[in-house]
């Protein structure tokens, strides 16, 4: 593979501004338990036009019963159509007390007007809507209506309904709330991902923006999701990382997902269902990282067995990976007694490259993890490009081809030793 290694220098003094870490990257790194890395920075990942014609967003007149029966229609149907109330990607559900639940409530029956909801058709299923805003009041309205688990509590003007359950209140109070008028704005199939994405980031209005994978899981609910989670929740993922990438923010569930979307695919999977690898990849990670997702989506439902291949196959590397490196696994190296934490570009690369090796080779590395750990800290610290595709613009494509090919190349050299 002929690349082409020019790059910027590694110093951070020398990046421009757009390119070094702001406190509030350095705070959610901190919490998520991964190294802060720089991503997206040059024009090369800039978000590429799409066609106009292609938005479609509706608005919708509804009333707050026609969304208590979608809500409805979703428990009946296994997921396949009404709204989709989904806490595991927006964080912020449930956070509401009861008293500002009470407080919703207690609008509908005083007819104050609700604000908007965003909702989004799902890809497979356009029945199915997946909430981009509101889901803190639907899932308000659904505990207090359809589940009948919220009591009124702290109310500001009808008092005498202090500890009422929806089947307590009167019927002409019951009806109100049914009958509230909302306006939801139904960000209809179709439209682009990369529209999606600015709509979750813009529109969400929980306080902390979504990471890129909690709106990825949004956007791709399916087998890949179900997959993501029981990868990051596995012995074999916690023990290489120590436990130390957090699930808050599905950053966990980020890190299985570059292993599985820059693995190497077999010829009938790129044929097929046009999966990719690293060396497809175009630099622009978020569209790349989604539209994986998506296949393997489609993997999931038509042949199955497949993606629980892709299980197996991540289990042996988090394994091979924590036999060479134990703690210090996708981690940089550390002369000074501390420790980095995880480096999403070093799990990735790792995990890719040593999936590739044969049981007879991860074997032979093993006996020699001494020699493949010297290589590394030897490639750290004298090849300055290679440190920069690990720490700044880590998505362009020269970066991310260039370290695979290093990590590739050290490790071909440990097999091949005499």
């Amino acid at each position: 593979m002929s690349i082409n290694t020019t790059f910027e220098p590694a110093n951070p003094m020398l990046q421009t501004d757009d390119q070094r870490f702001s406190p509030f990257d350095e705070a959610f790194a901190t919490l998520d338990g991964v190294e802060t890395e720089s991503e997206g920075s040059t024009a090369e990942n800039d978000i590429q036009p799409f066609d106009p014609a292609k938005i479609n967003i509706e608005t919708r007149p509804m009333t707050v019963g026609q969304l208590i029966a979608r809500i409805r229609d979703n428990e009946a149907s296994d997921g396949r159509e009404g709204i989709l109330l989904r806490p595991d990607f927006q964080r912020m559900a449930g956070i509401w007390k009861d008293e500002a639940q009470s407080r919703l409530i207690e609008s509908m029956m005083i007819r104050i007007p609700l604000p908007v909801f965003y909702l989004s058709e799902d890809n497979d299923f356009s029945d199915l809507w997946i909430v981009i805003d509101g889901l803190q009041r639907l899932t308000t309205i659904k505990r207090f209506v359809v589940e009948k688990t919220l009591r009124l509590k702290n109310l500001e003007f009808w008092k005498e309904f202090e500890g009422k359950t929806y089947d307590e209140l009167p019927r002409v109070l019951q009806r109100r709330i049914e009958e509230t008028q909302v306006v939801v704005y139904l960000v209809k199939k179709g439209t682009p991902d990369q529209v999606k994405f600015n709509i979750f980031n813009r529109i969400n209005t929980g306080g902390i923006p979504l990471s890129a994978q909690e709106i990825r899981h949004a956007l791709n609910l399916g087998p890949a999701t179900t997959l993501l989670q029981q990868l990051a929740e596995s012995e074999a993922f916690l023990q290489a990382t120590d436990k130390s990438v957090k699930p808050s923010r599905m950053i966990d569930r980020e890190c299985v997902l570059r292993f599985l979307a820059f693995q190497a695919k077999s010829p009938y999977l790129r044929d097929v269902y046009k999966m990719e690898d690293y060396t497809d990849y175009n630099g622009r990670l978020d569209i790349f990282l989604n539209d994986q997702m998506k296949r393997l989506n489609k993997l999931g439902r038509n042949e199955p067995v497949y993606l629980e291949t892709l299980g197996t196959q991540f289990t042996r590397t988090m394994q091979a990976a924590y036999a060479l490196f134990g703690e210090e696994a996708f981690r940089k190296p550390s002369g000074s007694g501390g420790r980095y934490r995880v480096s999403k570009s070093l799990l990735e690369v790792w995990s890719v490259c040593l999936d590739q090796c044969t049981d007879q080779e991860l074997e032979l590395l093993k006996e020699r993890k001494e020699m493949l750990r010297g290589k590394f800290i030897q490639l750290m610290n004298k090849d300055e490009v290679f440190a920069a595709t690990i720490s700044y613009s880590t998505d362009t494509t020269r970066r991310v081809k260039y370290r695979f090919e290093q990590i590739g190349r050290i490790i071909q050299e440990t097999i091949d030793h005499v």
